[in-house]
């Protein structure tokens, strides 16, 4: 094994065109979740190293920062190479400066923004919450912080 995706199944609004498995954002689903991952990790992962690791969803940026605290420290029990992508999916309305600061700090090295597109008309179709110019802000505020992929 050389990669790892990690699932995060929870989102503040389910999308009609996503055929991804997720559930509405509960805090207690959260945690139960995260319990459940530890205990898989704890008896199924075998110390392989690890050269890329994918959080994606769902919506893992929804997950708040004690959340996401909780899930890094469960995310070190892997046994990680010098090279390492590690990607984590965004969505433009669920992060901010400091939830940017807080995945660069703690390794990650890739954003995958769920943007759908950049002309308004259309993401108003989609019922996306964000806009063209909220897009070009938290891509500007991700470069700023030092994330370059």
């Amino acid at each position: 094994m050389h990669s790892v995706y990690i699932h995060i199944p929870f989102c503040s609004d389910i999308c009609s065109y996503c055929d991804f498995c997720k559930v509405y954002y509960n805090k207690n689903l959260v945690s139960e979740y995260l319990k459940s991952l530890e205990s898989e990790i704890d008896t199924k992962y075998n110390n392989e190293l690890i050269d890329t690791i994918y959080i994606g969803g769902g919506t893992p940026s929804l997950l708040d920062i004690e959340e996401l605290e909780v899930l890094f420290r469960i995310i070190k029990k892997i046994n990680i190479s010098n090279t390492l992508e590690f990607t984590f999916e965004c969505n433009i309305e669920s992060v901010d400066y400091n939830k940017l600061l807080f995945l660069y700090k703690n390794g990650v090295n890739r954003l995958s923004f769920g943007v759908q597109s950049f002309n308004d008309k259309f993401l108003k179709f989609l019922n996306r919450k964000h806009n063209k110019n909220q897009v070009i802000e938290i891509i500007n505020m991700a470069k700023s912080i030092g994330f370059l992929n």
